[in-house]
């Protein structure tokens, strides 16, 4: 009985790209967050990185393919009522566009910049104590090699994997292209499964 209300109680959030961004955050400027483990998978840690990187290379055609689902996400939002904002979104090209004339304004931000300080999880990595798992590539085409954060920045609670490859929120593996292997979804699981045996553990009398 005390082991399945362990299960019940322990409540875990995983974060994918923004998400994960907005998950970190959360963590580290909330004293005490509603949650026993975290996972952050691909977390663009400093948002104004990442705009700069969309602009580059063959990051464009992510760039492109975002920014598409994006305008068509509000135009079938506002099909039937009018648009809050005096905005071109045809005229629109980028991710500096897009947030500084339709996220920062629609959000309460002043501006695009103000918007990706406030919002970057970076600064608030320090502060996560929860169980936190954090899975990142170094060729994530979101970021930088300095977007991620030296080790003197994470909270007690954050373990960083930083794998070689695995693009953004890709990882996978396998010596043939026809029998890949997605260990994301095996690790975050065992990552998840170990946090529950060790509550539980830590519970026994």
């Amino acid at each position: 009985m005390l082991q399945a209300l362990l299960f019940v109680q322990n409540v875990a959030a995983i974060g994918f790209s923004l998400g994960a961004n907005l998950l970190l955050k959360y963590l580290g400027e909330t004293p005490a967050p509603r949650l026993q483990r975290a996972v952050a998978v691909s977390v663009p840690f400093v948002l104004r990185d990442a705009m700069l990187r969309l602009d580059l290379g063959g990051s464009r055609l992510y760039r492109r393919h975002l920014l598409g689902k994006l305008k068509a996400s509000l135009r079938r939002k506002f099909a039937h009522r009018p648009f809050p904002l005096d905005v071109d979104l045809d005229a629109i090209h980028d991710f500096n566009q897009f947030d500084d004339q339709i996220t920062a304004p629609l959000n309460g931000f002043s501006g695009v910049f103000d918007y990706y300080t406030r919002a970057s999880c970076r600064p608030f990595l320090a502060g996560i104590h929860t169980p936190t798992l954090i899975l990142q590539a170094a060729d994530d085409p979101f970021m930088f090699p300095t977007t991620v954060p030296w080790a003197h920045e994470l909270g007690p609670g954050v373990t960083l994997e930083l794998a070689a490859h695995g693009g953004h929120v890709g990882f996978v593996a396998g010596p043939w292209p026809w029998k890949p292997h997605y260990w994301l979804e095996t690790r975050v699981l065992e990552y998840l499964r170990i946090q529950d045996l060790s509550c539980i553990q830590r519970a026994q009398p």
